[in-house]
């Protein structure tokens, strides 16, 4: 789906994740995936660490509980609602439908929708 060639190394020249310190994504875009896809697999550690970092890091409460309670929040950032709607998407669509990843490519360029996927990839090994 996203044309990369490959993701970036897990780990950068200082050995820190890639995931925080050379992501493209906000914390909150960050905590979007990751509270989506707790909730996707059903962890409830995860699920209940990350609503209280995502509700912290200012995330409204009621985007918070619609995701938990598997609903559509209403997003009032355009980027963090596409954010939410691929990572909700790619949990659910298998293959992916071309519109819908040529709409994301556009919206959030191949990098983004990567790294995306490389959360995602992440957290559910964590939520296991």
């Amino acid at each position: 789906m996203t044309g990369c060639q490959k993701l970036p190394d897990a780990k950068n020249a200082n050995g820190r994740e890639w995931r925080r310190e050379a992501s493209d994504l906000t914390v909150r875009e960050r905590e979007i995936v990751v509270l989506t896809t707790a909730t996707h697999f059903g962890s409830a550690f995860v699920k209940a660490a990350h609503y209280r970092d995502a509700k912290a890091i200012g995330l409204p409460v009621e985007a918070l509980d619609a995701i938990v309670e598997s609903r559509t929040p209403a997003f009032s950032d355009p980027r963090e609602r596409d954010v939410y709607d691929l990572t909700v998407t790619l949990h659910r669509s298998n293959p992916v439908p071309s519109e819908k990843a040529a709409h994301f490519e556009e919206m959030l360029g191949k990098k983004l929708v990567a790294e995306v996927l490389g959360y995602i990839g992440s957290y559910a090994v964590t939520c296991y």
